[in-house]
Protein backbone atom coordinates (compact mmCIF):
# COMPACT_ATOMS: atom_id res chain seq x y z
CA UNK A 1 0.00 0.00 0.00
CA UNK A 2 1.44 3.78 -0.87
CA UNK A 3 1.34 4.62 2.67
CA UNK A 4 3.55 1.22 3.70
CA UNK A 5 5.89 2.72 0.97
CA UNK A 6 5.92 5.94 2.40
CA UNK A 7 6.89 4.69 5.95
CA UNK A 8 9.54 2.85 4.35
CA UNK A 9 11.13 5.96 2.87
CA UNK A 10 10.79 7.95 5.92
CA UNK A 11 12.41 5.29 7.82
CA UNK A 12 15.15 5.17 5.03
CA UNK A 13 15.99 9.00 6.21
CA UNK A 14 15.59 8.81 9.74
CA UNK A 15 18.59 5.79 9.38
CA UNK A 16 19.97 7.77 7.00
CA UNK A 17 20.61 10.72 9.43
CA UNK A 18 21.19 9.01 12.86
CA UNK A 19 22.41 4.99 11.71
CA UNK A 20 24.40 5.58 8.76
CA UNK A 21 25.69 2.26 8.14
CA UNK A 22 22.30 0.77 7.82
CA UNK A 23 21.41 -1.59 4.99
CA UNK A 24 20.56 1.36 2.81
CA UNK A 25 20.16 -0.62 -0.26
CA UNK A 26 17.71 -3.11 1.13
CA UNK A 27 15.13 -3.89 -1.31
CA UNK A 28 12.30 -2.81 1.22
CA UNK A 29 13.75 0.83 0.55
CA UNK A 30 14.37 0.62 -2.98
CA UNK A 31 11.08 -0.66 -4.05
CA UNK A 32 9.28 1.87 -1.59
CA UNK A 33 11.14 4.35 -3.20
CA UNK A 34 10.68 3.43 -6.87
CA UNK A 35 6.90 2.54 -6.01
CA UNK A 36 6.20 6.51 -5.00
CA UNK A 37 9.08 7.84 -7.17
CA UNK A 38 6.09 6.50 -10.28
CA UNK A 39 3.65 7.90 -9.11
CA UNK A 40 5.30 11.92 -8.47
CA UNK A 41 6.92 11.99 -11.67
CA UNK A 42 3.86 10.74 -13.64
CA UNK A 43 2.56 14.03 -12.46
CA UNK A 44 5.92 16.06 -13.62
CA UNK A 45 6.33 14.44 -16.71
CA UNK A 46 3.34 14.15 -18.32
CA UNK A 47 1.33 17.24 -16.84
CA UNK A 48 3.83 20.12 -15.78
CA UNK A 49 7.16 19.73 -17.92
CA UNK A 50 6.72 21.12 -21.71
CA UNK A 51 8.48 19.78 -24.58
CA UNK A 52 8.78 23.58 -25.55
CA UNK A 53 10.82 24.36 -22.84
CA UNK A 54 14.41 25.02 -23.49
CA UNK A 55 17.16 22.56 -22.26
CA UNK A 56 19.22 25.13 -19.97
CA UNK A 57 15.75 25.81 -18.54
CA UNK A 58 15.02 22.08 -17.76
CA UNK A 59 18.37 21.38 -16.71
CA UNK A 60 18.21 23.96 -13.71
CA UNK A 61 14.94 23.03 -12.57
CA UNK A 62 15.97 19.76 -12.41
CA UNK A 63 19.38 20.11 -10.52
CA UNK A 64 18.85 22.80 -8.26
CA UNK A 65 16.39 21.73 -4.95
CA UNK A 66 15.19 25.30 -3.98
CA UNK A 67 13.07 27.13 -5.63
CA UNK A 68 11.58 31.17 -5.59
CA UNK A 69 9.26 33.50 -7.17
CA UNK A 70 9.08 36.62 -7.38
CA UNK A 71 6.40 38.49 -9.18
CA UNK A 72 7.72 41.54 -11.66
CA UNK A 73 5.61 43.93 -13.62
CA UNK A 74 4.78 42.54 -16.96
CA UNK A 75 7.81 42.93 -19.38
CA UNK A 76 6.28 43.28 -22.82
CA UNK A 77 9.05 43.44 -24.41
CA UNK A 78 11.17 39.98 -22.70
CA UNK A 79 9.77 36.60 -24.08
CA UNK A 80 9.47 34.12 -21.64
CA UNK A 81 12.88 32.46 -21.13
CA UNK A 82 11.50 28.80 -20.62
CA UNK A 83 9.49 28.43 -23.88
CA UNK A 84 11.00 31.56 -25.53
CA UNK A 85 7.26 32.25 -27.51
CA UNK A 86 6.27 35.47 -28.91
CA UNK A 87 3.02 36.47 -26.98
CA UNK A 88 4.52 35.31 -23.59
CA UNK A 89 5.44 38.39 -21.57
CA UNK A 90 7.92 37.38 -18.45
CA UNK A 91 5.71 38.10 -15.66
CA UNK A 92 7.47 36.48 -13.15
CA UNK A 93 11.50 35.73 -11.84
CA UNK A 94 11.72 32.07 -10.89
CA UNK A 95 15.24 31.36 -9.51
CA UNK A 96 16.68 28.10 -9.00
CA UNK A 97 19.23 27.29 -6.14
CA UNK A 98 21.31 25.08 -3.29
CA UNK A 99 23.29 22.73 -3.88
CA UNK A 100 22.78 19.47 -6.86
CA UNK A 101 22.50 16.77 -4.92
CA UNK A 102 22.66 12.46 -5.83
CA UNK A 103 18.81 11.65 -6.07
CA UNK A 104 19.88 8.12 -4.69
CA UNK A 105 22.05 9.25 -1.82
CA UNK A 106 20.10 12.31 -1.63
CA UNK A 107 24.10 13.86 -0.53
CA UNK A 108 25.29 17.04 -1.91
CA UNK A 109 27.50 16.74 -4.57
CA UNK A 110 30.32 18.91 -5.32
CA UNK A 111 32.29 19.60 -8.84
CA UNK A 112 36.31 19.18 -8.74
CA UNK A 113 36.68 22.44 -8.25
CA UNK A 114 34.40 22.85 -5.24
CA UNK A 115 35.50 21.82 -1.43
CA UNK A 116 32.90 20.55 0.93
CA UNK A 117 32.34 22.87 3.47
CA UNK A 118 32.25 22.14 7.42
CA UNK A 119 28.53 23.02 7.93
CA UNK A 120 25.96 20.31 8.80
CA UNK A 121 22.83 19.28 6.75
CA UNK A 122 20.81 20.85 9.45
CA UNK A 123 17.89 22.84 7.17
CA UNK A 124 17.70 25.34 9.89
CA UNK A 125 21.00 25.92 9.98
CA UNK A 126 22.51 28.88 8.86
CA UNK A 127 25.85 27.01 7.77
CA UNK A 128 23.60 24.34 5.98
CA UNK A 129 25.31 24.17 2.58
CA UNK A 130 25.95 27.24 1.41
CA UNK A 131 23.80 28.45 -1.66
CA UNK A 132 26.55 29.10 -4.14
CA UNK A 133 24.53 28.07 -7.21
CA UNK A 134 21.71 30.36 -8.26
CA UNK A 135 20.15 30.35 -11.91
CA UNK A 136 17.54 33.03 -12.60
CA UNK A 137 14.82 33.27 -14.97
CA UNK A 138 12.34 35.50 -16.57
CA UNK A 139 9.39 33.31 -17.05
CA UNK A 140 5.53 33.89 -18.79
CA UNK A 141 2.67 32.89 -16.38
CA UNK A 142 1.86 29.76 -17.61
CA UNK A 143 5.70 28.68 -17.77
CA UNK A 144 6.39 30.00 -14.40
CA UNK A 145 2.90 28.21 -12.56
CA UNK A 146 4.12 24.93 -14.19
CA UNK A 147 7.66 25.33 -13.36
CA UNK A 148 6.60 25.82 -9.76
CA UNK A 149 4.89 22.70 -9.75
CA UNK A 150 6.74 20.43 -11.83
CA UNK A 151 10.01 21.35 -9.16
CA UNK A 152 7.90 20.52 -6.44
CA UNK A 153 7.15 17.33 -7.55
CA UNK A 154 10.83 16.29 -9.07
CA UNK A 155 12.41 17.22 -5.88
CA UNK A 156 9.58 15.47 -3.36
CA UNK A 157 12.23 13.33 -1.72
CA UNK A 158 14.54 16.05 -1.04
CA UNK A 159 11.94 18.17 0.45
CA UNK A 160 10.36 15.21 2.71
CA UNK A 161 14.06 14.55 3.58
CA UNK A 162 14.43 18.03 4.90
CA UNK A 163 11.29 18.21 6.94
CA UNK A 164 12.45 14.95 8.41
CA UNK A 165 15.45 16.71 9.85
CA UNK A 166 13.09 19.27 10.82
CA UNK A 167 11.70 16.82 13.13
CA UNK A 168 14.35 14.80 14.59
CA UNK A 169 15.84 18.64 15.42
CA UNK A 170 12.43 19.33 17.30
CA UNK A 171 12.80 16.00 19.12
CA UNK A 172 16.62 17.32 19.92
CA UNK A 173 17.63 14.22 18.15
CA UNK A 174 20.25 16.25 16.56
CA UNK A 175 21.50 18.27 19.27
CA UNK A 176 25.62 18.39 19.18
CA UNK A 177 25.92 16.25 22.51
CA UNK A 178 23.45 13.63 21.27
CA UNK A 179 25.30 13.41 17.90
CA UNK A 180 28.22 12.75 20.09
CA UNK A 181 27.06 10.20 22.45
CA UNK A 182 25.83 8.31 19.50
CA UNK A 183 29.32 8.41 18.07
CA UNK A 184 30.41 5.97 20.75
CA UNK A 185 27.85 3.82 19.88
CA UNK A 186 28.28 0.53 17.67
CA UNK A 187 25.95 -0.14 15.00
CA UNK A 188 23.09 -2.28 16.81
CA UNK A 189 22.96 0.40 19.39
CA UNK A 190 22.23 2.94 16.53
CA UNK A 191 19.78 0.55 14.64
CA UNK A 192 17.69 -0.18 18.00
CA UNK A 193 17.46 4.04 18.44
CA UNK A 194 16.72 5.15 14.84
CA UNK A 195 13.88 2.27 14.92
CA UNK A 196 12.95 3.71 18.16
CA UNK A 197 12.87 7.36 16.48
CA UNK A 198 10.54 5.65 13.58
CA UNK A 199 8.02 3.64 16.05
CA UNK A 200 7.72 7.27 17.56
CA UNK A 201 6.90 9.21 15.00
CA UNK A 202 4.29 7.12 14.13
CA UNK A 203 2.66 7.13 17.64
CA UNK A 204 2.85 10.90 18.05
CA UNK A 205 1.23 10.88 14.41
CA UNK A 206 4.01 12.67 12.40
CA UNK A 207 4.25 9.49 9.93
CA UNK A 208 0.31 10.26 9.37
CA UNK A 209 0.69 13.64 9.32
CA UNK A 210 3.44 13.68 6.52
CA UNK A 211 1.57 11.11 4.39
CA UNK A 212 -1.19 13.01 4.78
CA UNK A 213 -0.03 16.72 3.43
CA UNK A 214 1.97 13.97 0.89
CA UNK A 215 -1.52 12.93 -0.58
CA UNK A 216 -3.09 16.59 -0.66
CA UNK A 217 0.10 17.87 -2.84
CA UNK A 218 -0.57 15.22 -5.52
CA UNK A 219 -4.12 16.00 -5.36
CA UNK A 220 -3.74 19.48 -5.71
CA UNK A 221 -1.34 19.09 -8.71
CA UNK A 222 -4.06 16.82 -10.45
CA UNK A 223 -6.34 19.47 -10.19
CA UNK A 224 -4.05 22.32 -10.95
CA UNK A 225 -4.65 24.62 -13.82
CA UNK A 226 -1.69 26.80 -14.22
CA UNK A 227 -1.29 27.78 -10.53
CA UNK A 228 1.62 27.13 -8.18
CA UNK A 229 1.33 24.87 -5.44
CA UNK A 230 2.68 24.02 -1.91
CA UNK A 231 4.78 21.00 -1.40
CA UNK A 232 5.70 20.22 2.32
CA UNK A 233 5.27 23.89 3.51
CA UNK A 234 6.55 25.46 1.08
CA UNK A 235 5.87 27.11 -2.76
CA UNK A 236 6.93 25.05 -5.59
Amino acid sequence: RPIEHFKDVVEWMIHNKLNPAFARNDPVYTIAVRKLDDVVQGYAGSKFMSSAWKAEFLEALKKYPDCTKIDVPTMHDRKCEACGRSGHPAKHQLTFSGNPYDRESLEDVFSDDEEEGEGTDDPESESHSPQTHVKAFFLGRTCNANAETAHALHHWRHQLNQFVLICLRSEGHLAPEKILERDRWNTKKKEKYANGVVDEMEANGQMKDLYREFKQNLEIAREAKNEGNYFYGRKG
